[in-house]
């Protein structure tokens, strides 16, 4: 009795487990946008409904889900962009010598698409 007891609960454990990875591998997908479009991604960031996307080549963003990209380098002296932050209206791009320049705040760039 306590065997098959001990039995039901891996089972059901199991069958937990299983139907969780499921769940989790499907809603995570990526799709293959038109973009960017300066290489290698090297970090991502999101302000509003604003995409940054960082590259050796500079910072792009898209004001649609990736459907479009454009550049976005105004003030950039060094476009080999390591890392993106945003504190919600400034985007901030960092690069290799750790240099932290702001791009344009959000509004700019959504009007600029």
């Amino acid at each position: 009795m306590i065997k098959d007891f001990y039995k039901k609960s891996f089972i059901i454990k199991s069958s937990v487990l299983f139907l969780w990875m499921v769940v989790n591998s499907a809603s995570a997908q990526w799709l293959q946008t038109n973009g960017p479009g300066g290489g290698n991604v090297a970090c991502m960031a999101m302000s509003g409904s604003n995409i940054f996307a960082g590259t050796f080549g500079g910072v792009y963003y898209s004001a649609n889900n990736g459907i479009t990209w454009n550049l976005a380098n105004n003030g950039l002296t060094n476009t080999d962009v390591r890392a993106l932050v945003s504190d919600g209206t400034t985007t901030y791009a960092g690069g290799c010598l750790l240099h932290v320049r702001p791009l344009a705040d959000s509004e700019e760039i959504a009007g600029a698409a």
